[in-house]
């Protein structure tokens, strides 16, 4: 990829659930993972995915790993949120 390109959370989120599951198509989330420089996560889009209770936190991080398996993708993977400030960079 050449560029930055922002990706809204619904497309993340529906892709893992339905059309686009890691088991099925590997490579997409590889590419993805390979291209994180040119992918902006905007921090509210970045907390939309990330967002766990306080409660979840305490649960055993293999049970963390289970219930939320797009953010831990995304942490695992380095994946960063971008602040929406004047002087951001993105």
């Amino acid at each position: 990829m050449s560029g930055r390109f922002c990706i809204d959370a619904n497309g993340l989120i529906t892709s893992w659930n339905v059309y686009y599951r890691p088991t099925v198509v590997p490579s997409l989330w590889q590419q993805l993972s390979l291209n994180k420089p040119d992918i902006l996560l905007v921090q509210p889009i970045f907390d939309e995915i990330v967002q766990i209770s306080a409660v979840d936190k305490k649960l055993p991080i293999e049970e963390q790993r289970r219930r939320f398996p797009l953010r831990s993708w995304l942490i695992d993977h380095a994946f960063t949120a971008t602040d929406l400030t004047p002087d951001a960079e993105v």
